[in-house]
Order: structure tokens, then sequence, then C-alpha cells
């Protein structure tokens, strides 16, 4: 299979300004997210301190 990504890059400061992609594929590197996320979330007690990473864990629990 074959994925686009439509990327704007600064070349000067080598950075991705914005990126754009199918549904599909942000649901992967989402996926990717998850795992790495909810471990430093359990390994808080689910108190990290960091609210938005809270809500954000419970949100895809």
């Amino acid at each position: 299979p074959t994925v686009a990504v439509k990327m704007f890059v600064d070349k000067e400061k080598k950075r991705v300004l914005f990126a754009e992609s199918d549904k599909e594929f942000v649901d992967v590197l989402f996926s990717f997210l998850t795992l790495p996320l909810g471990t430093i979330v359990r390994l808080l007690g689910k108190q990290s301190q960091i609210g938005c990473l809270d809500e954000l864990y419970r949100s895809v629990e």
C-alpha cells in the first residue's frame, strides 16, 4: 500500500511546519503513541501532574 503525506517544510531551519495525510495514516501514528503514553501514566499512578496528559490518556483508555 502507498501512503501519501503532504508536507510544508522550512528548509532553512530544517523543520516540518505542516503535514497532511489520510485518516488511516494518522491512526497508525497515534497507535504508536498510545503504548508509551499509557506506560508513562501508569507508572505515575494516573496522577502525572500534567492535566492534559491525564485527560488524553483517559480519552484513549
